[in-house]
């Protein structure tokens, strides 16, 4: 399907019914789909399409989505990665998780960002409502003002465009070991089955 298409239609379906303004009414959209964190839905354009067909994503096919959907709507948008480690935020891990977290690399959140009167607004949409009670930052927005970032992170680096994004994640990757790949793909799926618990 053409993407210029397919943002228009979801928009549409997104916005058509909504007493909130269309970008207000989009952040809210992609904040409660339940966040997940699945390596063939990150990174890429193909991969976020996927993800609104299963209702499942990471921070990053839910950005690139909604950074789209803002350029779509005449914002102004860029996406902003932000670094940060799991054992540093102040989440309920249980305790299957809490055993692997020393051992986790570097990982790289992403989060929009729109111009607003001359000043760029952070619009984190990452955790869905359920994840609140382990921990997780969950925002709501006004359209006006910044939401928090939704992780503790080491600092931030703006991307000009999408492709900007893929390609710094994929050349930090490049860094981490294998050894440490897998125990972060381990730290994964038990992360999900965490989430599952949570929704239930």
């Amino acid at each position: 399907m053409e993407w210029t298409t397919f943002l228009d239609d979801l928009i549409l379906d997104w916005t058509d019914k909504s007493g909130l303004s269309k970008s207000v009414a989009v952040f809210y959209k992609i904040r409660n789909i339940p966040y997940m964190l699945y390596p063939d839905l990150m990174n890429s354009w193909q991969g976020t399409l996927d993800m609104v067909k299963r209702n499942c994503g990471s921070c990053s096919p839910k950005h690139i989505l909604m950074a789209r959907i803002f350029k779509n709507l005449n914002l102004e948008a860029r996406l902003v990665t932000f670094p940060f480690l799991w054992h540093e935020q102040a989440i309920l891990y249980p305790d299957e998780l809490n055993k692997l977290l020393p051992k986790l690399p570097i990982s790289y959140h992403v989060a929009c960002q729109i111009r607003r009167d001359d000043q760029w607004l952070n619009v984190d949409a990452t955790f869905d409502p359920p994840l609140k009670k382990g921990g997780f930052v969950m925002n709501d927005w006004d359209g006006r003002n910044s939401t928090e970032v939704s992780l503790v992170c080491r600092g931030e680096i703006v991307h000009r465009v999408e492709e900007e994004r893929i390609e710094y994640v994929a050349e930090m990757r490049k860094c981490i070991p294998e050894g440490q790949k897998e125990i972060e793909a381990t730290f994964h799926q038990k992360l999900n089955g965490w989430f599952r618990r949570l929704r239930a």
